[in-house]
């Protein structure tokens, strides 16, 4: 019996035209002029959300109150400072 083939699929890269690397750079640099003017005030805000995480386990250690996976308050706060986290550091992580 002999063997077959493989069939190779090629996939080409897409083609631009002068006009759409215009507009791709033009987006780019805008998108890179935002950022560098809000990387000050996204900065303070991921300082003020890792001073909130801060409060929130300090009062855990001093008050020995036990936060349950019920409690819909515990878990949106700190669901809500991750997810801000997160996209505030991806934001000025596009910045560089």
């Amino acid at each position: 019996m002999v063997p077959r083939k493989k069939k190779r699929i090629i996939v080409h890269p897409p083609f631009y035209t002068d006009a759409a690397k215009k507009l791709l750079d033009l987006e780019r640099l805008k998108f890179f002029q935002i950022s560098e003017k809000l990387s000050e005030y996204l900065s303070a805000l991921m300082v003020f959300i890792g001073f909130l995480l801060c409060l929130f386990s300090y009062n855990h250690i001093l008050t020995f109150e036990h936060f349950s996976l019920h409690q819909p308050f515990f878990i949106n706060t700190i669901g809500f400072l991750g997810a801000m986290n997160l996209l505030c550091g991806l934001f000025l992580l596009t910045k560089e």
